[in-house]
């Protein structure tokens, strides 16, 4: 887009207006041709604000409002509203609830590291506006809220809820981006307009018994790449080999139930999971590590076992979890 084009798109949008977007971090909108859906406007005391859904095969991805900043430069504010499934994944279950009373927290913790919102939180965000009455028209209504704002300390995300009659929570992720984020936008695709009467349909061809019908051609199948053999591991062991996405997948529902790679795997496919006492992980330590370790402790640099201890204890207190004793060989 040239600089005027920069200025002058969002007038442009409407229902039915695709939107083309450049490369982002976000994976919902990213390199996308995107539709424009219906519109919701927001209504506060003294300012107002479009939001219009963002549609990909006429399924709602997230919202979109452009925005000002305090120096009058646009900016573009990516919205999505959590599920049930989402919030319980992002937020302790006590803090969920501290959510309908935003006056009593200032500040508010998430998980970052869910899979499928990693681009669009961060761990901590410092409430802005909390209170403010305001209203949501769509559907030819308004619906009155209460509206509190939590913004990240680099001013990029932001979590919004919205308090409704009948204490009904919607809470949204944003994510302000800037209009360079647009590309192009194109017109809303024509229809083909649909026939009002009978009259106007097409004719039926009359059936023609001595039309020769042609037998279907039946062509081979398309050659597929042969499958990966499973790497060879250690004896009793099979290394799989996965696609990125589906990795972060698993690791991520082993992480949220406290589970080793290993066992979540063995549970998916239906193996029995033993009880588990302990998690290796792997820590390459150089002689210089223990030397730089060794004065953190203040121990010696040939004291492994205190310091595998030790370092055993830093680990609990930044979990908040307190370890069962293990012992180490020096």
């Amino acid at each position: 887009m040239t600089a005027m084009q920069q200025a002058r798109w969002p007038q442009q949008l409407a229902e039915g207006v695709r939107v083309r977007f450049a490369h982002t971090p976000q994976p919902e909108v990213a390199n996308k041709l995107l539709a424009v859906g219906s519109a919701e406007i927001y209504e506060f005391s003294n300012v107002s604000f479009t939001s219009w859904q963002l549609l990909e095969d006429d399924l709602p991805l997230c919202s979109m409002i452009v925005a000002e900043s305090s120096q009058g430069r646009p900016y573009l504010a990516l919205s999505r509203c959590l599920n049930k499934w989402e919030l319980q994944k992002l937020f302790a279950e006590e803090d969920t609830l501290r959510l309908y009373k935003p006056e009593d927290n200032r500040v508010i913790f998430v998980r970052e590291h869910i899979y499928g919102l990693r681009e669009w939180v961060t761990m901590k965000y410092t409430r802005r506006i909390c209170g403010v009455e305001g209203k949501k028209i769509y559907g030819g209504k308004a619906h009155p809220f209460s509206y509190a704002l939590y913004v990240s300390e680099t001013n990029d995300r932001a979590i919004e809820l919205e308090l409704h009659e009948g204490n009904r929570l919607e809470v949204y992720v944003t994510v302000y981006r800037p209009c360079s984020d647009v590309e192009q936008l194109l017109p809303a695709p024509a229809r083909r307009p649909e026939p009002r009467f009978a009259a106007e349909l097409p004719e039926e061809t009359p059936a023609d018994d001595n039309k020769v019908i042609p037998i279907p051609v039946a062509h081979a199948p398309v050659a597929k790449a042969p499958e990966k053999e499973p790497l060879p591991g250690r004896s009793g062991e099979v290394m799989l080999e996965c696609e990125p996405h589906i990795a972060a997948r698993i690791i991520s529902e082993a992480v949220d139930n406290d589970m080793r790679l290993s066992d979540l795997i063995r549970k998916v496919l239906g193996l029995p999971v033993y009880t588990q006492e302990s998690v290796h992980f792997k820590l390459p330590l150089s002689e210089k590590d223990y030397r730089a370790l060794a004065g953190r402790y203040g121990l010696e640099a040939t004291q492994h076992g205190a310091i595998h201890e030790l370092i055993l204890q830093e680990l609990a207190e930044f979990t908040g979890e307190r370890p069962r004793q293990h012992t180490h060989a020096s």
